[in-house]
């Protein structure tokens, strides 16, 4: 019962954290209609997290909080590897939009652009899954229970799957029903762009950057025992 606690508030703040810099994106645009007030929101956002983060931590430490040069240090080389691999990963996120706005017109940048249509839902339930799934597999091998890792993925994985593979195969079967509702039949073309575009929530299913990452984690833990 705690277990299932855990996730499910683990769910909700992920989903918490990812609506509040929507909110402070999009209402601005709602409201004002003008650029500049967006990146004023972008702006406000990123001040808002910053003195959260202050105080949150002030709050929790007190006197105590104070830099540990040693504890940077080994944070640096933890996190330096996955700033990289966050770098190639937008530079492959983005690179085909680029590309094609680049060699085509407007016309047809647009119809791309609809196609490739995002889907934040995907997002909200993966992200939290391979958190969960990589704290629960850090406390595994911590504890010496390296066999357990195996059936933590397996299990993550079957209930991604569980989710992610109908949504596929509905927004594969439902593509034309969606892009007309949405964007009306002026882009219609983007269709067939769009039930290709669908196949990206397959890969969700499998949560490798967890996986990944809770080994990293557990390796830095050992690392800072000794």
């Amino acid at each position: 019962m705690m277990e299932i606690f855990r996730n499910t508030l683990s769910l909700w703040q992920w989903v918490l954290v990812a609506l509040v810099p929507a909110l402070f994106f999009i209402l601005p645009v709602l409201l004002l209609k003008s650029l500049p007030w967006l990146l004023a929101g972008a702006v406000a956002f990123a001040a808002l997290r910053l003195f959260y983060t202050l105080w949150y931590l002030k709050r929790e430490f007190g006197k105590e909080l104070a830099f540990d040069w040693p504890c940077l240090r080994r944070q640096f080389a933890y996190t330096l590897p996955f700033e990289m691999a966050i770098i190639v990963e937008i530079l492959q996120a983005n690179y085909h939009q680029y590309a094609v706005s680049s060699h085509f017109g407007a016309v047809t940048f647009a119809i791309y652009a609809v196609g490739c249509l995002q889907l934040p839902f995907v997002d909200f339930v993966a992200t939290p899954a391979s958190n969960v799934m990589m704290g629960r597999m850090t406390d595994e091998i911590t504890e010496g229970r390296n066999t357990s890792v195996l059936a933590i993925w397996h299990d993550t994985t079957r209930k991604l799957g569980l989710i992610f593979i109908p949504i596929f195969v509905l927004l594969v079967t439902s593509a034309r029903e969606i892009i007309l509702l949405l964007f009306t039949a002026r882009y219609a073309a983007a269709i067939p762009i769009f039930m290709l575009w669908a196949a990206v929530v397959l890969l969700a299913v499998f949560p490798t950057d967890g996986l990944l990452r809770g080994r990293r984690a557990d390796r830095g833990t050992l690392r800072g025992h000794q």
